[in-house]
């Protein structure tokens, strides 16, 4: 089987009125509510167990539910789905698999435009609103800047190892990095995503605007210098190409980084 094969569980949903003919022996199923919750549980279980995916059929059908109950997913045996319970799970599948949204697809089949159009944005949301929480391989993080300094933190999901860009040539292999520029610009945050040994990966980036001190003061001899501190407050000594705190007697302090 190739590397690059990512697995994806298909999380059903329960019966209209539960498992009727097991609910003696496991009342969690007795309803529908309780063997869709016991479905999602167990599929989940399943795709982190097995560092898969997961297309989060059964919750969307449980969001369509909660919107119409008059429309029924249903066929006849109150199990198997109906014409709208297929199109709702292909279009779950396929934003699932694209991470991309169904809606906008002109594909009704037998189904009226205004239903359609309904059921594509419900497998939409319910996919791309929780990416995470279903275990699909992406990338995606938030950063935060206080002047020229930014922090990255990292909110991709399913991936084995990831690499940071942060547009100055500088990079980082570090889950959540710390990252100071030297000098204004303009720079492209770029995250790559890697999984199943390198095979598949994905990226994403995001664009800040740095705008260093016009002015660096000089190092003045008429104050005395109590203590250095790395980033995370932690006293230390001089060190080259790495930011430290300098904390002087007059109450002032200097972000400095000496550069060999």
């Amino acid at each position: 089987n190739s590397l690059c094969t990512e697995p994806m569980f298909f999380m059903t949903w329960g019966r209209k009125y539960g498992d009727q003919q097991n609910c003696q022996f496991y009342p969690p199923i007795c309803t529908y509510a309780g063997m869709q919750q016991r479905l999602r549980q167990s599929y989940l279980d399943m795709t982190f167990n097995h560092n898969a995916s997961c297309s989060p059929v059964g919750m969307a059908w449980k969001a369509s539910i909660e919107l119409d109950s008059a429309l029924n997913l249903y066929s006849p045996d109150n199990s198997h789905p109906s014409i709208y319970g297929s199109y709702l799970a292909a279009c779950t599948f396929y934003s699932s698999l694209f991470k991309k949204p169904s809606l906008g697809s002109s594909f009704y089949g037998s189904i009226d435009s205004i239903t359609a159009i309904s059921l594509q944005t419900i497998a939409s949301s319910t996919v791309l609103d929780s990416i995470a929480t279903w275990n699909i391989f992406n990338a995606d993080f938030t950063v935060s800047q206080n002047n020229d300094s930014i922090s990255c933190i990292n909110l991709s999901s399913n991936y084995e190892n990831l690499i940071w860009d942060f547009g100055d040539g500088a990079t980082s292999i570090d889950e959540n990095p710390i990252h100071i520029y030297s000098g204004s610009g303009i720079y492209t945050i770029t995250l790559t995503a890697f999984n199943n040994d390198g095979c598949l990966s994905d990226s994403i980036s995001s664009t800040i605007t740095i705008s260093a001190p016009a002015n660096i003061n000089e190092f003045s001899t008429t104050k005395k210098l109590l203590s250095i501190t790395d980033i995370l407050g932690r006293e230390t000594t001089m060190q080259l190409n790495t930011p430290l705190f300098y904390k002087y007697d007059d109450g002032t302090v200097e972000r400095r980084i000496t550069i060999e």
